[in-house]
């Protein structure tokens, strides 16, 4: 896809040259092309010295503003280039500054590059403004932070929440399909049915109405692909239009920070007339039901399952049990048994008996050291509390995994 251009360069050329331009930012001997020096205002006398001063520069530029939250994408994006190439550490040692696994950083870093290269590209456009330039730079921090906000109030009524897929995608499509009729645009679906994604359904519905959106914009005739697959862990939405105008990359700052709060990911590919949303979001196929009226716990537990296939779904009122059994249908149930509506203990037995949910396992985690009578009434395991995370995880895994405690 031929995107706009200024001086004749394409944004898709200088893209792919910034992106080899970081990977020699330390290189003496590495000579950047003639468009990138162009875009960037480089001589061409001391151009390494001077594109290294420029790129440090620009990731400067990204800097948030202090009440931005720790949390929010625009600082993980500021964070993660100045690791990397500012402070010019290895993937690995960036990845634990950043409190998270290499692997996950892997999968950020095309979006966070994209970030960095659309931030210089548009600078440049505006550059015979700065005023202009530089409103919009604050306006973006400010409404980036007000997104997450709303993320966190969407989610602050509970620990974790998951979403039907087979629902939130029909009703994503029902809602957009007037749109892309107004456009001449036909949707073509197709849907795995059964998969449960680990995000809010509010959140992915919204994601899913974002990226059709996007696209219909683009497009004035044509088709819109929207498939919904297992991929391993995750849960993968492809989302292709064809044929798209030929313009800019969409900014999906919106979608990104969506995705950011639940552990998602995306990529966004472009190829002659068609543009591709590749969206991954985690699959929460090991439902993890905690039956806690200590809330801090709960978000604890949730904190502790972050990054593995576990997603935490949370319940403090014991009588409420078995409705959580039946909505969510976890694969384990992790257990206090000093609630203040239901005896723990009768609750146990009553799962345990029940035809309906005597055969999920249920793990006891209580300050009572009462070990011997959990396992009389049908727990599996007996955790005491204080519960430390690979205590935890090491749990669930034994519950989950009986035939490996063989």
């Amino acid at each position: 896809m031929n995107g706009p251009k200024q001086d004749g360069i394409s944004f898709e050329g200088f893209e792919h040259d910034l992106h080899e331009a970081l990977s020699h930012l330390y290189d003496p001997v590495y000579r950047p092309s003639a468009a990138l020096r162009k875009i960037l205002n480089i001589d061409v006398e001391q151009s390494t010295k001077n594109l290294r001063i420029a790129i440090i520069r620009a990731i400067e530029e990204l800097s948030p503003e202090p009440d931005v939250p720790n949390n929010a994408r625009v600082k993980r994006v500021y964070e993660t280039l100045c690791y990397r190439y500012v402070q010019n550490l290895s993937q690995e040692e960036a990845a634990e500054r950043l409190g998270i696994t290499s692997r996950h950083l892997r999968r950020g870093m095309p979006e966070v590059l994209h970030t960095l290269a659309l931030y210089v590209w548009e600078k440049r456009a505006w550059a015979g403004n700065q005023d202009i330039a530089d409103g919009v730079a604050a306006a973006r921090i400010g409404w980036r932070s007000q997104v997450k906000q709303e993320l966190a109030s969407l989610n602050d009524s509970t620990v974790s929440t998951v979403a039907s897929v087979d629902e939130v995608f029909n009703s994503a499509v029902g809602l957009v399909t007037s749109l892309a009729a107004r456009r001449g645009v036909q949707l073509v679906t197709s849907l795995q049915t059964g998969m449960v994604a680990a995000i809010h359904p509010v959140a992915l519905r919204q994601v899913l109405i974002s990226a059709v959106g996007q696209l219909i914009q683009l497009m004035s005739t044509g088709n819109i692909a929207i498939n919904a697959t297992k991929a391993g862990l995750y849960i993968r939405f492809d989302i292709t239009g064809k044929p798209v105008q030929s313009v800019a990359p969409p900014d999906s700052s919106f979608i990104l920070e969506i995705l950011d709060a639940h552990d998602g990911s995306m990529a966004i590919e472009q190829n002659e007339n068609q543009l591709r949303y590749a969206i991954d979001v985690r699959s929460a196929d090991q439902t993890i039901l905690v039956v806690e009226d200590n809330l801090d716990l709960a978000h604890l537990y949730h904190r502790y399952a972050l990054g593995t296939p576990y997603n935490i779904i949370h319940v403090a009122q014991g009588q409420r049990t078995l409705e959580m059994v039946e909505t969510y249908k976890p694969a384990a149930i992790v257990l206090d048994v000093m609630l203040p509506d239901i005896d723990g203990w009768l609750l146990l037995s009553h799962l345990h008996e029940n035809p309906a949910t005597g055969a999920i396992p249920v793990i006891v985690c209580s300050v009572v050291r009462e070990e011997e009578l959990a396992r009389a009434l049908g727990a599996r395991l007996f955790v005491q509390k204080p519960v430390q995370r690979q205590q935890f995880l090491s749990a669930l895994h034994t519950v989950l995994n009986p035939a490996e405690a063989l």
